[in-house]
């Protein structure tokens, strides 16, 4: 497997992302992928996780960029997506899914949350240089600019 080139990613400051995802494999990669390109990773494997890592603090632990699989046990990623957008934190959200190897599902499900207002929709497996060149263009939006 060849290197992913970073491009400009590495040239202005990472964010702090918030990576869910119940599949620890595909969260491990996630994880290792966007470290290397110098962002800061915190992880949660459900939505209940991640509710909690964002509420812990007044600023949500710093997020910038929620990124969520869809698809999950107990509560998914649409019920995660909707709370944020409820409690209007300025965070960016990416939603993922692979839907259980139903193309149908995943292209429904990801649909419903474009329909919520999610900057990304990647269905899986999708080029990680879509997502690295995604990060680069929400973290470097003027909502999400450091206001110091």
């Amino acid at each position: 497997m060849g290197k992913i080139p970073l491009g400009g990613l590495l040239s202005h400051c990472m964010a702090t992302l918030l990576v869910v995802d119940d599949n620890r494999y595909f969260l491990h990669a996630l994880n290792r992928l966007l470290t290397t390109a110098g962002h800061t990773v915190l992880e949660a494997s459900d939505v209940a996780t991640a509710l909690e890592i964002l509420t812990a603090e007044p600023d949500g632990a710093g997020v910038e960029v929620l990124i969520t699989d869809i698809l999950m046990p107990q509560r998914d990623g649409i019920q995660l997506i909707r709370e944020l957008k409820r409690s209007n934190r300025r965070i960016k959200i990416i939603a993922i899914t692979g839907g259980g190897y139903d193309n149908e599902l995943a292209e429904d499900v990801l649909a419903a949350a474009q329909i919520l207002g999610v900057d990304l929709a990647l269905q899986k497996p999708f080029d990680p240089q879509l997502l690295l060149d995604t990060l680069e263009r929400l973290t470097d939006s003027p909502s999400s600019a450091d206001p110091s």
